[in-house]
């Protein structure tokens, strides 16, 4: 168990002492962080780990957890986050290792730290021990809460494809996975199963198309539907690998997500009988890696591609209080609604300022009779105050 001192050393006043508004929440964190790693909650971090012999010292859990508030705080990657504990002395007196050379932790111990933290439903436990310690250290209490509730954009990390290489990096993700479930090649998988343009890399080069004719996009997509078809037809011979379940029954529900929402009926009818939609479907798989990424819109002008984060501020103490992150094409209304229940829960809400993207009937019916609703035609303008105020998840 992680056991740093509480209090500062010389060097550590020093650093303290900067400008307020660039030393805020470090300081927080160094003056609080004792109280935040109490035993128990170490211990819980720490369960998601076994013991195994060998190897090197692990990291302790309960440094891995503060060094992932900072880095979330600080909005930087795996690698930078690396790199600032051995070049920013704020992220050295928070994490104890003052003068550290080489980083006490890795970009993969880092990584693996916050997936696991995810994978066991304990990124909650972070956020509610944060809201804690600011709590207890007078920063909020028992008391309504005046908030703001916002939203932003959360990249996705999965590889964005049209409807063609999707449905053909699918096929070779499930040919690879029942090569190996045979033990055979993948190679002379593809060959039983007849398949043509799985094997190459490059599904557009290999369907050898002049793409400037108005009839190409059509004819790809055919080729396409028949070696997706060809590969069921294979797979109804072989029932056993899809009853198992798994990485192959996920994989071809996601053929079946990205062919029906992505195609329609050609109205000439002809071989396979379908085209591209050309309007995107509103539940269209973009990414096979990541089932959760999804087009989303900002702005008339402005789109991405992953979910969007919606948070809630507390206005003053400028802690965040609630965390969803929700998929990006979903109405910011249906998040808004599962805030304001949470929010709703004792000591209550007071006031809540919402722009006008997040204000539907069903907050207007919670909130608005009771005049707690106070709508703004934007939070743009005090956004980036917030956001550099808060301590995010």
């Amino acid at each position: 168990m992680w056991t740093p001192p509480s209090a500062l050393t010389p060097e550590e006043h020093k650093i303290a002492a900067r400008p307020r508004q660039a030393r805020k929440f470090f300081v927080f964190w160094r003056e609080h962080r004792h109280a935040w790693l109490e035993a128990p909650c170490q211990d819980t971090f720490t369960e998601t780990y076994r013991a195994e012999p060998g190897g090197t010292a692990p990291v302790e859990a309960g440094l891995l957890a503060l060094a992932t508030l900072v880095q979330a705080s600080c909005h930087v990657s795996d690698r930078d986050a690396v790199a600032l504990t051995v070049m920013d002395k704020r992220w050295q007196m928070v994490l104890g290792c003052l003068g550290a050379e080489p980083p006490p932790l890795s970009q993969s111990t880092l990584w693996t730290f916050r997936m696991r933290l995810m994978a066991h439903h304990l990124d909650k436990i972070v956020l509610e021990r944060t809201v804690t310690v600011a709590a207890q250290s007078g920063g909020c209490g028992a008391r309504q809460l005046r908030a703001a509730l916002d939203a932003t954009p959360l990249f996705g990390a999965g590889r964005v494809a049209d409807t063609l290489n999707l449905l053909g990096h699918a096929v070779r993700k499930a040919v690879g996975l029942t090569a190996r479930a045979l033990g055979v090649s993948a190679e002379a998988r593809l060959e039983e199963a007849a398949l043509v343009l799985v094997g190459h890399s490059r599904r557009k080069a290999a369907l050898d198309l002049d793409w400037g004719q108005p009839q190409a996009r059509a004819q790809a997509l055919r080729w396409v539907l028949a070696e997706v078809e060809r590969w069921k037809t294979w797979l109804v011979q072989h029932p056993h690998l899809v009853e198992e379940g798994g990485s192959l029954k996920d994989v071809m529900d996601t053929i079946a997500q990205s062919v029906t929402p992505a195609t329609e009926p050609a109205p000439d009818g002809g071989p396979g009988g379908q085209r591209v939609k050309k309007q995107v479907a509103p539940e269209r798989r973009i990414s096979i890696e990541d089932a959760d990424m999804r087009h989303g819109r900002k702005s008339s002008a402005k789109t991405f591609n992953g979910c969007k984060e919606h948070f809630v501020l507390d206005l003053d103490s400028h802690v965040t209080r609630e965390v969803v992150v929700r998929p990006a094409n979903e109405p910011e209304q249906a998040a808004v609604a599962l805030l304001v229940e949470t929010l709703e829960k004792p000591p209550g809400l007071r006031q809540l300022d919402i722009d006008w993207g997040g204000h539907g009937q069903s907050t207007h019916d919670a909130m608005g009779r009771a005049g707690r609703l106070h709508r703004c035609p934007s939070l743009a303008a005090r956004r980036d105050t917030l956001y550099k105020g808060r301590l995010p998840l």
